[in-house]
């Protein structure tokens, strides 16, 4: 699935979410938790591959937490209500901060995988040259018996490209 695609997708998940949870929020009456599941509308920031999305998605639940006190029906205790709801967006906030601190892990995680990918295509491709250049056939078999490097020579020696010649199972195997 693009990037775009799944953006499309999260942004009308959390739209739809919103509409639901403010819809429960203002059906049910003060005193009930009715804020904290606005914290699945932060987590779909998760899915979208900008940051930013984060604090919309926190600022607009907040937002649909205030707007429930306002206008739910009128029921619980006053220092209660407002408690209950001072936790909804305390915990709104702290899932939007684990959220961003997620995705930055997960964008250094990236980073570091391409780097060490990079440096490993450099690794092949230095020992590749060293070993095309001996005199000599150098090759590497593995388990069954099967060819998982092979140096030019033997492409000089025994006809076929190297590349036909990886994963097949060498005929000359050690005695029992």
């Amino acid at each position: 699935m693009s990037a775009t695609l799944r953006m499309k997708y999260a942004v009308a998940a959390a739209g739809i979410l919103l509409l639901i949870f403010l819809t429960i929020d203002l059906l049910v009456p003060l005193g009930v938790a009715a804020g904290v599941p606005y914290l699945a509308v932060v987590l779909t920031a998760w899915w979208m591959a900008d940051r930013r999305a984060v604090f919309v998605l926190a600022g607009l639940s907040t937002l649909f937490v205030i707007i429930g006190y306002f206008f739910s029906p009128d029921a619980g205790i006053l220092w209660q209500v407002l408690a209950n709801r001072a936790m909804a967006i305390f915990a709104i906030w702290t899932t939007a901060t684990l959220v961003l601190m997620a995705t930055r892990s997960t964008e250094r995680h990236g980073k570091h995988v391409q780097r060490h990918t990079r440096e490993l295509r450099e690794s092949k491709k230095s020992l590749r040259l060293i070993t095309d250049n001996i005199p000599a056939l150098i090759s590497y078999i593995a388990n069954e018996y099967r060819y998982r490097f092979l140096n030019k020579r033997y492409e000089e020696w025994f006809f076929p490209p190297i590349e036909k010649l990886i994963e097949r199972r060498c005929r000359l195997s050690p005695a029992p």
